[in-house]
């Protein structure tokens, strides 16, 4: 005997792009936010991350997951940036999201930027954003996904369309 189970999450039908969560003893902020307004094959995209632990004595590694349209190439330059700054420890890209590794060190948390540029005009929905605390995953908080409407844009020149 077989047994399927499945899981809906309802979104709703405005964007969520900021969130807390509280557990007995800490909690998170989140905001995960693109400017995709009038977006452009070609033409880059800014998002901009903010992370927040707050609550009890909480100390150790968080990690933000941002999620991305199909079809961008992420700016590896500004991720490097970040890294060199001291912003990100390091981070893990996958074709639909990049995952940040973060140590906040103040109560403020993290706040920090990079762009991606997509390739090719569509209109999509992201993987979901998340941020978790990494030695206590049930303290997460999850955004819904953005829709992206990316217009074709000029063409390279060279190009027929």
């Amino acid at each position: 005997m077989s047994t399927t189970a499945e899981v809906y999450v309802p979104w709703g039908d405005r964007p969520q792009e900021k969130a807390t969560q509280t557990s007995k003893d800490a909690g998170l902020d989140f905001s995960y936010v693109c400017g995709a307004a009038g977006g452009a094959a070609g033409r880059p995209i800014e998002c901009t991350v903010e992370a927040r632990r707050f609550g009890s004595q909480a100390y150790g590694m968080l990690l933000a997951t941002a999620g991305l349209p199909p079809g961008a190439d992420v700016d590896r330059a500004s991720l490097g940036k970040l890294i060199d700054e001291g912003t990100i420890a390091r981070y893990e890209l996958e074709p639909d999201r990049i995952v940040f590794y973060l140590w906040p060190w103040n109560a403020e948390g993290m706040h920090f930027t990079f762009r991606f540029t997509p390739r090719y005009a569509i209109h999509a929905k992201a993987a979901p954003a998340k941020l978790e605390d990494y030695y206590n995953p049930d303290l997460n908080v999850v955004l819904a996904p953005q829709t992206y409407s990316v217009s074709a844009g000029a063409q390279p020149p060279g190009l027929t369309p």
